[in-house]
């Protein structure tokens, strides 16, 4: 539990960082009276708990054909091979493995899960990257809901897709040195 593993590390303040289902996690860790205390910073990447309800990530993650939808040559949007290539990943890998599928669909808690950012205490410094052409979340919703909210810093990747993150080092170096700078005030790397 969360009360066990604040009370067995010698934790002062918390930078958390999570990706794509990572981010449930990070939402459990914020609902948690004694944890969220100690949560100085969250940074998330391509999150899936924003806007939860909607139907946006449950669908597009265990209905869409995802991968299928590519090779049709009815569909009018033209796709990048990474694009295609992560379409694949997502479905193959992600959504279609046995047991995520039936966990996800027999057990999850979809719930108590959702992020809702106006829970979100103003101590905490929240930072939220995604993807502009994301497969999973709606990111044009997120967008508006995130700017509904002064104090969130984000940023959205353009003409990537989710876990872009992944693949493009350029990415991960900026979300490193911003999470280094949050460690050590004295680094001003960001400016």
């Amino acid at each position: 539990s969360s009360q066990e593993t604040n009370e067995s590390a010698d934790l002062k303040k918390l930078i958390l960082c999570g990706h794509s289902f990572g981010s449930f996690q990070l939402t459990w860790l914020l609902k948690s009276p004694v944890i969220k205390k100690r949560i100085k910073k969250i940074i998330l990447l391509d999150p899936v708990s924003i806007l939860l309800s909607e139907p946006d990530v449950i669908t597009n993650f265990l209905y869409n054909k995802g991968a299928e939808t590519i090779f049709d040559q009815s569909h009018n949007e033209e796709y990048t091979f990474i694009e295609c290539m992560n379409r694949v990943v997502i479905r193959v890998f992600a959504s279609s493995e046995l047991g995520i599928e039936y966990h996800l669909r027999r057990h999850f808690a979809w719930y108590n899960s959702e992020l809702w950012l106006e829970d979100v205490p103003k101590s905490v410094d929240l930072s939220v990257y995604f993807a502009e052409k994301d497969e999973i979340i709606d990111a044009e919703k997120v967008k508006k809901e995130i700017e509904r909210f002064r104090n969130i810093k984000f940023t959205q990747w353009n003409g990537l897709g989710h876990g872009a993150i992944i693949t493009k080092s350029e990415l991960w170096f900026h979300v490193s040195n911003e999470i280094e700078c949050t460690s050590d005030p004295n680094n001003k790397k960001m400016n």
